[in-house]
């Protein structure tokens, strides 16, 4: 079972809330969305706001543009995205967990073949890439293009976020169809995140789009979104 639309920025502040309740704070605010740092080993500035009491809230990025509660959750590194799975399946009881790269690909295209989630043509109104849009490549709410749909019906595996997987970057591509555990590697680990981005050239709204990325960097065009077997 996977996700029907990435984690919101809504749920993510559930989470690091819940961490600050429990007495986790530190952890929270490693985990927390973060620009990217011009110094290598400093993280950089907070994207979310904090209140008196300790809890998370949106705030306007440096570009003055206001998150939105139903954006999908950027910025966040593998390790926070594990970190999320491994809080949702101890609240559920369920076992949630980060996609392998032939269960994401399997949720979007089908048994077909399909090019696109939602077929085999594109059309840049159906998804958020960068020829989608003109202005500001600010992200969509996850559900603001319900024609970016696989035959699960899940959103938004055209466009607007990436999702981070399970394991780590090979040329060859994945070995098996659900991953192993996987252990967190040093910071500089190569991880695969699918599908394409607000930003993203029009080709890379395609299902079989993959690119690799060091699990401990953060960056605009990657969230989360979980899977769990049954």
């Amino acid at each position: 079972a996977i996700q029907r639309v990435p984690v919101t920025n809504t749920r993510y502040i559930a989470f690091l809330d819940a961490l600050v309740d429990a007495g986790r704070a530190e952890e929270a605010q490693r985990y927390v969305p973060r620009e990217r740092s011009v110094r290598s080993g400093r993280a950089g500035a907070m994207l979310y706001g904090r209140r008196d009491d300790g809890s998370f809230c949106l705030i306007p990025n440096a570009e003055g543009n206001m998150w939105q509660p139903e954006w999908p959750v950027l910025m966040v590194t593998w390790h926070a995205a594990a970190a999320y799975a491994r809080w949702c399946a101890e609240r559920d009881g369920l076992p949630w967990r980060l996609p392998g790269e032939l269960e994401w690909e399997k949720a979007a295209r089908g048994v077909d073949g399909r090019t696109y989630p939602w077929g085999d043509f594109l059309d840049l109104t159906w998804c958020c890439v960068l020829a989608s849009h003109a202005g500001r490549q600010v992200p969509a709410s996850v559900d603001a293009h319900p024609g970016d749909i696989s035959p699960y019906g899940v959103l938004g595996m055209g466009g607007n976020a990436r999702d981070w997987c399970a394991e780590p970057f090979s040329v060859e591509g994945p070995t098996a169809p659900v991953p192993e555990p996987q252990q967190p590697g040093d910071p500089d680990t190569m991880r695969v995140a699918r599908g394409g981005a607000r930003y993203s050239a029009s080709r890379e709204a395609r299902a079989g789009t993959r690119i690799r990325a060091p699990q401990g960097l953060n960056r605009g065009g990657i969230g989360i979104r979980l899977v769990r077997s049954l």
